[in-house]
């Protein structure tokens, strides 16, 4: 028995089961709809796997009973709502803007390309306090070709620091879960022009974090190509670190989830398959 206790939050480990008892269906599908939700965030793949997985071996039932799953049903479950989530990173086109899930990259556009550049044009080197500045956002490809009837580019910004404007009126640009984006209108473009009001303060920065992507416009995330850049902006009186680079956008603990995650995704299926 891989736990002794369940309640709403997963497994305890006080040796007991909550005082609220599920019956069998009930717990099955808490487990199962729970799971789902909290996987389809980042990186809680493998931790909601192990928490709600340990449940499914045996529990306390109503009657004060032990019941066990069948194994094969829980597991197909699993793999069936596990592959929909790592599908769905890589199959998904975003013609309309991207939110929060593209805060690390375009993902579900592959890898990055280093063939597509990313540009801010138009700052300063450096700010006046309570300035506005105007720039705009270029994303460049050497490999994918502007459709001149449909879809060519896209884009996701953060900025820490500052405040960001942009016309509204033009339909190109929208603001959505705390970033900068495209519309569907600002998806037949590869250039986007805003504004940024600068911090009060001299000594301080603004950081951003600008993700690109030239589009070939088949409604699908493949064949384009996406870049990123990370670009901090200092005031008049700031000292400290200045960067101005192309970011990467897998981290080491991104490769590391990946791969674990793909790897319990196939054990998952051999054994389905030998089930």
């Amino acid at each position: 028995m891989l736990c002794s206790g369940f309640d709403e939050a997963g497994c305890t480990d006080e040796g007991a089961p909550s005082s609220a008892k599920i019956s069998t269906s009930s717990a099955l599908k808490s487990g199962v709809i729970g799971w789902s939700k909290s996987m389809l965030s980042k990186y809680n793949y493998l931790d909601s796997l192990l928490k709600y997985c340990s449940f499914c071996i045996e529990h306390e039932d109503s009657n004060g009973g032990y019941f066990s799953f069948n194994r094969g049903i829980v597991i197909r479950a699993v793999v069936v709502v596990l592959a929909l989530a790592v599908l769905s990173q890589v199959a998904v086109s975003a013609p309309s803007g991207i939110g929060k899930s593209a805060n690390d990259g375009c993902l579900c556009h592959g890898d990055k390309d280093q063939s597509t550049t990313v540009k801010i044009e138009g700052l300063p080197e450096s700010y006046e306090s309570n300035t506005m500045y105007n720039f705009s956002i270029t994303v460049e490809s050497e490999t994918v070709a502007a459709n001149p009837n449909g879809s060519i580019g896209g884009f996701r910004m953060l900025v820490v620091g500052g405040s960001i404007t942009f016309d509204e009126s033009a339909g190109l640009i929208q603001e959505l879960d705390g970033g900068w984006t495209h519309t569907e209108s600002g998806n037949m473009v590869r250039s986007w022009n805003l504004s940024l009001v600068s911090p009060e303060d001299n000594a301080s920065y603004v950081d951003f974090t600008v993700y690109g992507n030239a589009v070939n416009g088949n409604q699908a995330s493949s064949e384009d190509a996406w870049n990123s850049l990370s670009l901090r902006l200092p005031g008049v009186e700031y000292d400290g670190e200045i960067f101005s680079d192309q970011a990467d956008g897998f981290s080491p603990t991104d490769y590391t989830v990946g791969l674990v995650s793909m790897t319990a995704l196939v054990g998952l299926l051999i054994i389905t398959l030998r089930d």
